[in-house]
């Protein structure tokens, strides 16, 4: 990332209290950005905000949000035209999965993750690309997965959010490339975060994860060079996304259906 294309604004990050969001929040005020930071744990944001702040001599700001209520991507977009900010880069990082047969997922936590990882994903971009596109600058940072690129049973209402968001967001970095903005949908494979966790997955892929900090230094070299979408995962993982654009479909999600166990498994 050069000066001469350093979009002017804060960084805004959602999901930023962990993980990737917490590290795209460190390598951006290494870089000299302000930042404004998203997600539900309010504490945990303004601890990180202050040690941002102190070590990097940034200004680092939060708003505490659940980004699972229909209504939060509205009343995030007033609270920062409230607070007198510009979004120069949106990182539409925060998410979750539900791992187990669909079959037996709970429907109102189903759709609390079509909300998060699809709905609050494209209405952020919806209210911040317009005024991107306007001054010429910005960057959008849409966080999917390697999940995007088939079908994965046990996981498949995450696959499919994770798949529209990479489409989506590919469709709209050809729209706006020539406008001085840049979109890029980040797929990252396996990371070593509290992801499985959440998912109810258990950890014994941990060993093929990769880091939070290889997941966002990648990003941001395809960011500059402009690429649209960048994967970042371990070879086997890199291995498998790649078959799964020559095999039959069907045999990917059998497959994966093998690879994938159901929740307490």
């Amino acid at each position: 990332m050069t000066e001469d294309n350093k979009p002017q604004g804060v960084v805004l990050i959602t999901g930023a209290s962990s993980g990737i969001g917490k590290e795209f929040a460190r390598l951006y005020a290494k870089r000299g950005f302000d930042l404004l930071l998203v997600a539900r744990r309010e504490e945990r944001l303004q601890a990180i905000c202050q040690r941002l702040q102190e070590y990097y001599g940034i200004k680092a700001d939060y708003i505490a949000s659940d980004l699972s209520e229909p209504a939060s991507p509205q009343q995030l977009y007033d609270e920062v035209q409230r607070r007198g900010y510009t979004v120069g880069t949106l990182i539409n990082n925060a998410g979750f999965g539900l791992a187990g047969g669909f079959a037996s997922s709970e429907l109102e936590q189903a759709m609390q993750m079509v909300q998060v990882n699809v709905d609050t994903l494209i209405e952020l971009t919806a209210l911040y690309l317009p005024g991107m596109v306007q001054r010429g600058s910005g960057d959008i940072i849409n966080v999917a997965s390697t999940a995007a690129f088939q079908p994965v049973a046990n996981l498949a209402l995450y696959a499919g959010t994770k798949a529209l968001v990479l489409n989506f967001s590919m469709a709209v970095w050809a729209e706006v490339k020539e406008s001085g903005v840049r979109v890029l949908a980040l797929c990252p494979g396996a990371t070593a975060t509290a992801w499985a966790d959440v998912a109810g997955m258990p950890t014994q892929a941990a060993n093929r994860a990769v880091s939070p900090k290889q997941v966002v230094r990648g990003a941001l070299k395809a960011l500059a060079r402009n690429k649209g979408y960048v994967v970042i995962a371990s070879p086997e993982q890199r291995l498998l996304k790649w078959a799964a654009t020559i095999a039959p479909r069907r045999l990917i999600a059998q497959l994966t259906k093998r690879m994938i166990p159901t929740e307490g498994a």
